[in-house]
């Protein structure tokens, strides 16, 4: 779980596994085996990883489908409650996942970008 979704969130982000594994400042090689399950993050990295893609790490293992960070769980939580409460098709329960993923990434990037110094 924890190498797929590596690679979903890199991917949505449009980084580079180099510009990835600079900024957590670790081999690119090393990186890249974390994408491929080879290898696993130890806690500290796993923490940095969270922190960069703006996730828990409960998130980046596969414990939650929740993809907001740490203390922002209320709407995903919400949304997540109501779909297992409802007869919603698995086809809509990834879109809704979907939506909400690039959202909070657009979100991310904006936030980024107003942090940026001029």
């Amino acid at each position: 779980m924890l190498s797929a979704r590596l690679k979903e969130l890199r991917e949505n982000l449009k980084v580079t596994q180099q510009e990835l594994a600079s900024a957590l400042q670790i081999p690119r090689g090393t990186y890249a085996h974390y994408e491929l399950g080879k290898r696993e993050p130890d806690n500290s990295m796993l923490l940095k990883i969270a922190e960069y893609f703006d996730v828990s790490t409960d998130y980046l293992l596969g414990r939650t489908n929740t993809f907001m960070p740490n203390g922002q769980y209320d709407l995903a939580s919400q949304i997540e409650s109501a779909m297992n409460n409802m007869m919603v098709s698995e086809v809509t329960r990834e879109i809704v996942k979907s939506l909400m993923q690039k959202e909070e990434l657009a979100a991310k990037k904006r936030n980024k970008t107003q942090k940026r110094p001029k």
